[in-house]
């Protein structure tokens, strides 16, 4: 096993670079691969299930049937316009499944072993330590406003009729 860097920012990845051990980033990165497929997995089905349905629907519109009489490519069909239309709810879906990615956080890291805010907050309530528990719950609330705020720009940049509410 190799030496740990000096804790400077506590993430073991940021760290390795920081002191120069791109060997030790690397292997934190491949701990980090099962702990992220098991939280990423349940909501990517969840996005993957609704993105296909608005696909479905959009690409039954009249304006695809329109470009293709017009000779419009199918990849140009679906990647220009079908996929524009379709993601809108996909994007809403996004932001409510990373608010249980944030939840779940909590039991994925315990379940690992891998320290990070869930591991923190449990071991916290397990010491009765009120107060790193509410500072948890703060800075994931706050990832969580971020994230939707960002969401909310998005569709303000891809549908003109938000756009034009602003």
């Amino acid at each position: 096993m190799t030496p740990r860097p000096d804790v400077v920012t506590g993430l073991m990845t940021v760290d390795a670079l920081l002191a120069g051990r791109p060997d030790v980033a690397r292997e934190a990165l491949w701990h980090m691969v099962l702990p992220a497929i098991a939280l990423s997995l349940p909501a990517l089905a969840s996005i993957i299930r609704v993105n296909r349905a608005e696909m479905i629907e959009s690409l039954d519109k009249d304006y695809i049937l329109n470009a293709r009489a017009q000779g419009v490519g199918s990849l140009r069909i679906v990647a220009a316009y079908a996929l524009k239309n379709a993601i809108l709810p996909t994007l809403a879906m996004i932001g409510l499944r990373f608010g249980w990615m944030l939840g779940g956080t909590v039991l994925v890291e315990g379940v690992f072993d891998y320290p990070g805010l869930g591991l923190y907050a449990t071991n916290a309530a397990v010491s009765s330590d009120f107060d790193p528990i509410i500072a948890v719950t703060l800075v994931l609330g706050a990832c969580f406003m971020i994230v939707n705020l960002l969401i909310d720009l998005a569709y303000a940049a891809l549908d003109p009729r938000v756009r034009a509410q602003i």
